[in-house]
């Protein structure tokens, strides 16, 4: 999955979760929560914390 389809699927603007996997914003817990739901993961599999 691309990261453009990986936003749409978890409904957040796809420059803001570009800048987040980038490391030039911090992903926001609720983020967190959209892209471990579209990718199916739980976000404690998903993000090392």
């Amino acid at each position: 999955m691309s990261v453009r389809q990986l936003a749409l699927k978890s409904g957040i603007i796809p420059q803001a979760l570009y800048a987040a996997i980038n490391g030039k914003v911090e992903f926001w817990p609720g983020w967190k929560k959209k892209v471990a739901d579209a990718l199916e993961l739980s976000v404690e599999d998903l993000f090392e914390e």
